[in-house]
């Protein structure tokens, strides 16, 4: 993602970008639902996401190591 545009999202308040993750060639890409503009997941360690998984609504901070840290729990990226 565009290092302004990453600037100006995290320092609102309530700011945020949709999107999918796939992952194309050993490689994360999340597509911004709004452009389908493509940014390598790197771009989002150690910054707060919020994740969709069996209907319900999780936070946590995304590791270099693509494992999401919520409070209590561990959420490993998967290929489906």
């Amino acid at each position: 993602m565009k290092p302004e545009r990453l600037r100006i999202i995290e320092n609102q308040q309530r700011s945020y970008c949709e999107g999918i993750l796939e992952l194309i060639n050993g490689e994360w890409v999340f597509f911004d639902e709004e452009n389908d503009d493509a940014f390598p997941l790197e771009d989002f360690f150690f910054k707060e996401i919020q994740f969709k998984q069996l209907n319900q609504w999780h936070t946590g901070i995304l590791t270099e190591d693509y494992v999401i840290q919520a409070k209590n729990t561990q959420y490993i990226l998967h290929d489906q």
